[in-house]
């Protein structure tokens, strides 16, 4: 994934998806065709999970960089049900959405909150984003728009090739 910036929030975006001995078979890929397939495929998911491990370096007041481990669990079933799970260096935190509340918490801090958030799982998301300035983990994968909200966002792409993810030739 790539951070990113969208109405001052700060976010990231999903940038590689399974390819199919199909898919692979073509040269000169164009990238956006690539993640416009991505997109559809997984914004036409009624159901669906993804693990993420995510590493980054923290630069501490010194200067030394300290590299932070992160696991993001999700589950989403459209178009009104979500549960997050992140394990990290720095705590756990879970995030529940069941189509009337979000609730969060955050173990590490012993914090627990319930806030009211009736609808779909893009318009919980974007009161989260708006009302509390809260971004949720791995939520670009969560919305229906996921294409066009990526675009807004994207000034140029290249095709590189297929790459190996853990099992999986993705593309890059």
């Amino acid at each position: 994934y790539q951070e990113g910036e969208e109405n001052g929030q700060k976010g990231y975006v999903v940038a590689e998806a399974p390819a199919s001995a199909q898919e692979a078979a073509g040269s000169g890929e164009n990238p956006f065709d690539t993640l416009k397939r991505m997109c559809d495929y997984l914004t036409g998911l009624e159901k669906f999970s993804a693990v993420a491990h995510a590493t980054q370096d923290q630069v501490g007041e010194s200067g030394e960089k300290i590299q932070l481990s992160a696991r993001r669990a999700l589950s989403v079933s459209r178009p009104d049900k979500v549960a997050v799970d992140v394990t990290s260096d720095t705590g756990a935190r879970r995030v529940v959405y069941d189509g009337k509340t979000v609730s969060m918490l955050d173990s590490s801090k012993n914090y627990y909150t319930v806030v009211d958030a009736p609808g779909t799982i893009d318009t919980a998301l974007d009161m989260l984003a708006e009302k509390y300035g809260i971004i949720v983990p791995l939520e670009d994968i969560m919305y229906q728009n996921l294409y066009d909200r990526m675009m807004t966002r994207v000034t140029e792409g290249q095709y590189i090739g297929l790459e190996q993810v853990d099992l999986f030739q993705c593309h890059h």
